[in-house]
């Protein structure tokens, strides 16, 4: 009975060593699927929520597939941002970037990784992360944690190193979640609550999730605005419109019509178009403030865009 005993506490320790062995490595499981939702609750004083939610899919001009994500805070409820991301086949998470002078997207970060694996940081990083305009900075992956995070207990550290004047900053994934936290200057954002392919972890306040049945000012959003290259436009038809002709279109200061983004019956739901700065014949315009309207069932909303050359 001892023999048997010390035989199987022996395979416990070798088992337990090889498994904080395979520490030094890990492949993560990023979740980006429709629906999927995060919460995240500043720290240490927990003055902001932030709220990202998956709203759906888009082929972007470079021929990729990205899914939409969709932030905001509670104390700017009604300031969507936008980002665009996709995994590739090679386990790394791009970003789409549609502004003049950078690539189409950036990576930012590896999931497949081991300790001491680096790459240059992105300078338009996922909304909500520190942007560091430096170069010279990158991400190194610190370390592979083994701590239960909202019921899952793998993941990983990344570090910003020190550049530049800026202090260390750390962002880290957590295995089947995403994103578990990332630092700021004073403080950090940690995941509260999330729910992945419909299952709930943690606390979930569902903040920002209450849907609109009429034409309100979230029904209508650009991002970004200025914008020098493209600027995406999305737009909400609630049921209350739903089946009725949509139009989006653009206006100079002069009241003269620059292009129509949109003309025809919509079914109820979110939707995201692209202005590249051009008018219906493929021209580009002039540098300058330009009016966009979204008319449904006898409702008209407005929004100023900011073209820069």
């Amino acid at each position: 009975m001892k023999l048997k005993y010390h035989i199987s506490f022996l395979v416990g320790i070798i088992i337990s060593a090889s498994l904080f062995a395979q520490l030094d490595s890990l492949n993560v499981q990023y979740p980006l699927n429709t629906n999927d939702y995060w919460e995240y609750l500043e720290q240490p004083s927990p003055l902001f929520t932030i709220y990202k939610r998956i709203i759906g899919d888009t082929l972007m001009p470079n021929g990729h597939l990205y899914k939409i994500i969709r932030e905001n805070d509670d104390h700017n409820p009604t300031l969507y941002k936008y980002s665009f991301q996709r995994i590739s086949d090679s386990s790394e998470v791009y970003q789409y970037v549609h502004w003049d002078s950078i690539p189409d997207e950036e990576k930012l970060f590896e999931l497949n990784v081991k300790v001491g694996d680096r790459w240059k940081y992105p300078k338009n990083s996922i909304s909500g992360w520190l942007s560091i305009p430096l170069d010279s900075a990158y991400l190194v992956v610190d370390r592979i944690y083994n701590e239960e995070v909202l019921g899952r207990e793998l993941g990983v550290v990344y570090i910003i190193p020190s550049a530049g004047g800026l202090d260390e900053r750390t962002f880290a994934l957590a295995d089947s979640l995403g994103i578990r936290s990332w630092g700021f200057e004073g403080g950090e954002f940690v995941l509260q609550g999330a729910r992945i392919n419909g299952r709930e972890y943690g606390v979930i306040t569902s903040g920002v999730e209450s849907s609109s049945h009429h034409m309100d000012y979230n029904s209508l959003c650009l991002y970004p605005n200025p914008f020098n290259q493209s600027t995406a436009i999305y737009y909400n038809v609630p049921e209350s419109a739903g089946g009725q002709n949509v139009r989006l279109e653009l206006y100079n200061t002069l009241g003269q019509r620059v292009r129509i983004l949109l003309n025809k019956p919509m079914s109820s739901g979110e939707y995201w178009t692209l202005w590249n700065g051009k008018d219906e014949q493929g021209v580009r315009v002039a540098s300058g403030i330009y009016i966009l309207n979204l008319m449904a069932k006898n409702v008209s909303l407005s929004r100023k865009i900011t073209l820069t050359r």
